[in-house]
């Protein structure tokens, strides 16, 4: 929307518009309905990203690495002058872990 990640609910960035009451109950129906709709959308999302979730987690692996360890590191180049991707090499190394930065 705005070219970049918006961190704030757009009801904070911008005043929300002021209700009028409606002149005719089909309005006021139809606003009910929209609303109504839009409760059980957001409802039924909240739901599947649980259910997502909770199958994210049953695949994902936990890894833990440890000072003097060596692994192969994962580093795909984009192609630049070779005609086939095959031919790429995607894993270097062995590396030998020498420091952590942080615990993440």
């Amino acid at each position: 929307m705005l070219g970049r990640e918006v961190l704030l609910p757009a009801s904070l960035i911008v005043a929300p518009p002021e209700e009028n009451l409606p002149q005719s109950g089909y309005v006021q129906e139809f606003q009910d309905n929209l609303r109504q709709a839009h409760q059980q959308v957001r409802q039924a999302l909240g739901t599947s990203a649980v259910a997502e979730k909770t199958y994210f987690d049953r695949r994902v692996k936990s890894y833990s690495f440890s000072v003097g360890q060596r692994v192969w590191l994962y580093w795909p180049r984009p192609l630049v002058r070779q005609k086939h991707r095959k031919l790429t090499h995607l894993w270097f190394g062995p590396w030998v872990i020498t420091s952590f930065r942080s615990p993440i």
